[in-house]
């Protein structure tokens, strides 16, 4: 990954804002913000990356320093045993103040695939009472490039808000069952919980079909949720099956 990008993460994760909150005080569009944070192509313009660092209280040669005794920790963490100050001292290095807050600072950040916890539900919801609002297409960009948005909770509010409208507009119904399939194949995680969330989405998608009297239709889709579900794992008990 290049430099431009790891500060672009190392700014936001720092700065503690959500990728909406991190875009605007940059001065950039969200979607934009997503792609430099993500292995796509586009890389974060030189003029966008101090109003990044600000954010964070810090300069982009803070930045540039912080990711130097990152890079550097983080290979020497893979030894057993083998901590920040052991390494500094075999080195006979000293780590500055800066560098040695900023270092635990970024200990204490989720890492990217944390295991679900029932928390995520509330910290997600105000994302989804926007996405929400996105008519299909625009709620499928959204997912496919931002990160924040590909996450468990929000795939599960989906199918909550597809057995809702399965009752008033079957469309509607199947677009949001759609978007809960997308946003769970691009859950981070372990293949098995990733698996599980696709065959819990997949289950609402059968069930507007189900509802919609297309018994045909929903018959092949409930056999492959089915087999989702069964090759998946939910080590923390989140997903209630009995919901579609």
């Amino acid at each position: 990954m290049s430099l431009g990008k790891q500060l672009t993460r190392l700014f936001r994760a720092i700065s503690g804002k959500t990728q909406r909150q991190f875009a605007e005080g940059a001065g950039i569009h969200p979607s934009r913000l997503a792609k430099y944070e993500s292995e796509d192509a586009a890389e974060p313009p030189a003029e966008v990356l101090p109003p990044m660092a600000r954010q964070a209280g810090l300069s982009v040669a803070d930045g540039e320093q912080i990711v130097r005794f990152w890079e550097t920790l983080q290979q020497r963490r893979e030894r057993a045993g083998q901590g920040a100050e052991a390494l500094l001292a075999e080195a006979g290095a000293r780590l500055d103040t800066l560098a040695a807050d900023t270092y635990h600072r970024l200990l204490r950040l989720p890492a990217p695939g944390a295991e679900p916890r029932p928390e995520d539900r509330w910290r997600d919801l105000p994302l989804w009472l926007e996405l929400k609002e996105l008519d299909e297409e625009d709620q499928l960009a959204v997912v496919s490039v931002s990160t924040e948005h590909q996450t468990w909770a929000l795939a599960e509010m989906a199918c909550d808000e597809s057995i809702l409208e399965a009752s008033r507009d079957l469309d509607r119904a199947a677009s949001l069952a759609r978007l809960a399939l997308a946003i769970a194949e691009r859950v981070r995680g372990t293949e098995p919980w990733r698996n599980r969330l696709k065959g819990f989405a997949a289950a609402h998608l059968a069930n507007v079909d189900r509802v919609g009297g297309r018994l045909n239709a929903a018959e092949p889709g409930l056999a492959e949720a089915q087999r989702l579900w069964d090759a998946g794992a939910d080590p923390g008990n989140l997903l209630d099956p009995g919901r579609s």
